[in-house]
């Protein structure tokens, strides 16, 4: 956002993105004849002539607030300022209470309702026989006109000054989740960033198959036929599950009476046993891991949401994996429908990465969990930090002593959280921690990774996770003024703050990894939630001789591990550099 006097009125403009169609209601090809439509689908006189159009971009403010530089009408319906919570990643799925795919970020708009002459949104409005500001409200048109379209179409919320270009204002995207009468006299519109579509009921992978054996099928045999579904139910090959055993098929084809015919090419797979099975006993399609990389496999998860693909930079995502992750392939079979948030949010566990909804980029990221390769920025609290807002509070909780993984499931029809079944287990220990002089107990993390085969990868994933939270988490939220809010999702920063002290008093600069950002143009500030990431270390180098002795008042160079003593200190007392 551009720099503005502090005397400049802020306002807030809402962009609605309503689907629409292309066509002119009763010129070919559309054939819809009689009462014009209203360019929307729910009212649509010929369905299947349909074609999705641009959408019709309408705005919306606060009556009597300014208004942008930009040449639009802003229908003044807006009541107030849009109630908003940001996104918050779960770095290695630390938070045990939620998905480790995070929170996502949600927002309550409240719209008044009043009567509206139908301008913009009625593109036949000369035609009808009726006028439209003496019949009816703008909402309660609007909600029976959009019945199809509503959820699910983007939304905008703009915050800026009056005189700003919205390009230049802070912009949020939204999905619409619902459009519902909140009162009297309003109504009110829920929305969630655009990661929600993999938490949506129809996001399943595999989807829900249908289809039924139709005759009862022997242990050995090596075809069958499907009743109650069509050719394009299923893949052209594959693999299936029919009750608790997985078969792999070569070829399914349309047959006689309204079946599917289906090639077989082995029976009892993956750990599974062939067995008889019934007439109308369910078919349900399967998705496999292919020995494929962690980018590769969530670019598939996602293949079975409704996420536009021009949000999820596929590229970014494999250049990331291939540098931090490359050690990683995926590995496994999903026997039945499961969310997708829910297989997502495995995978990133398993492999130690997070993504989120990256609201500055408007992109899905994705990130490994990896030391820090770069010098953050520091931020301390006479430049930066607004007086009053720092919080710090520690999770004693997040603390792990003992970090197992268990690995290369024996049955994918069977509980993915049942330790019997899983051939391998592996796992990283702090046991002194658990003495009497520290902590004085257990604290045990156990991840199931049904896609995970390798002994060395597991043991990556448990290295990792013990290394960053053999002491618990601890969490830092400050505000900055918005000229100091550049830093995004995901960035690492050191906070030099006078409540954060070593044993000794003096100041200690820690890394903190950004895991939360709400700007707030009224306010002018940017607010942060960071988590401490101190702990996950850097890539460093053994310094040169030509290097100074270490101080540890954070003027010393980055990347450079200085060689400690005996004792495995440094010269200023500090612990010395150690090898993970």
């Amino acid at each position: 956002m551009a720099d503005v006097p502090f005397s400049a009125e802020p306002i807030v403009i809402v962009r609605v993105e309503q689907p629409s169609c292309a066509l002119s209601h009763g010129v070919a090809p559309c054939g819809a004849t009689g009462e014009p439509c209203f360019n929307t689908f729910s009212t649509c006189g010929a369905r299947d002539d349909h074609v999705e159009g641009a959408t019709l971009d309408l705005y919306f403010g606060i009556p009597g607030q300014g208004a942008p530089s930009d040449e639009i009408m802003i229908l003044p319906f807006l009541a107030a300022p849009p109630s908003t919570s940001p996104s918050r990643v779960n770095v290695s799925g630390s938070d045990r209470r939620i998905n480790p795919l995070g929170l996502r970020a949600t927002a309550s708009i409240t719209f008044r309702d009043a009567p509206h002459t139908d301008f913009l949104v009625d593109p036949y409005r000369a035609e009808r026989s009726y006028d439209p500001l003496g019949q009816g409200t703008f909402w309660s048109k609007w909600l029976v006109r959009n019945k199809y379209g509503k959820a699910g179409m983007r939304v905008s919320i703009f915050e800026g000054f009056a005189g700003d270009a919205l390009a230049d204002m802070v912009r949020r995207v939204y999905l619409c989740d619902s459009v519902d009468f909140s009162g009297a006299e309003t109504v009110q519109m829920k929305c969630r960033d655009v990661l929600s579509k993999a938490a949506d009921e129809k996001a399943q992978c595999p989807p829900i198959s249908k289809g039924e054996l139709a005759s009862d099928l022997s242990a050995g045999a090596m075809s069958f036929s499907i009743a109650y579904a069509v050719e394009g139910d299923y893949p052209p090959s594959g693999t299936l599950r029919i009750g608790s055993e997985c078969l792999t098929y070569s070829a399914i084809a349309e047959g006689a009476n309204g079946t599917l015919d289906v090639t077989v090419s082995a029976r009892g797979t993956d750990g599974t046993e062939a067995s008889d099975h019934d007439a109308e006993d369910r078919v349900q399609e399967c998705f496999r891991f292919a020995d494929v990389t962690p980018d590769e496999g969530l670019a598939a998860l996602y293949g079975f949401t409704t996420i536009p693909a021009e949000y999820l930079p596929l590229d970014d995502w494999a250049a990331e994996a291939g540098q931090y992750l490359s050690a990683y392939r995926l590995r496994g079979l999903v026997t039945e429908p499961t969310a997708v948030e829910e297989l997502v949010g495995e995978v990133l566990e398993q492999v130690q990465a997070f993504q989120w909804w990256d609201e500055l980029r408007q992109e899905v990221r994705f990130m490994a969990v990896r030391p820090l390769v770069e010098d953050p920025i520091t931020l301390d609290e006479d430049r930066h930090l607004v007086a009053g807002t720092v919080q710090v509070r520690d999770f004693p909780d997040r603390r792990v002593s003992r970090v197992y993984v268990y690995f290369d499931p024996t049955d994918p029809t069977q509980g993915v959280e049942s330790e019997e079944n899983y051939r391998r287990v592996t796992g990283s220990l702090d046991l002194p921690s658990e003495g009497e002089k520290e902590f004085g107990e257990k604290a045990i993390r156990k991840i199931f990774a049904r896609f995970l085969n390798s002994s060395a990868v597991a043991l990556e994933t448990t290295s990792r996770i013990l290394a960053r939270y053999k002491e618990g988490a601890r969490e830092i939220k400050f505000a900055v003024s918005d000229k100091d809010g550049a830093l995004g999702v995901g960035d690492v920063v050191k906070i030099r703050y006078h409540r954060l002290q070593a044993v000794t008093g003096a100041p200690e600069v820690r890394l903190w990894i950004v895991t939360s950002r709400d700007p707030r143009p009224r306010e002018r500030r940017v607010y942060y939630t960071a988590e401490d990431a101190t702990l996950a270390g850097q890539l460093l180098g053994i310094a040169a001789d030509t290097v100074g002795d270490y101080t540890g008042d954070g003027s010393d160079p980055f990347g450079v591990a200085w060689i400690s003593d005996a004792s495995g200190l440094l010269p200023n007392g500090d612990p010395g550099m150690t090898i993970q």
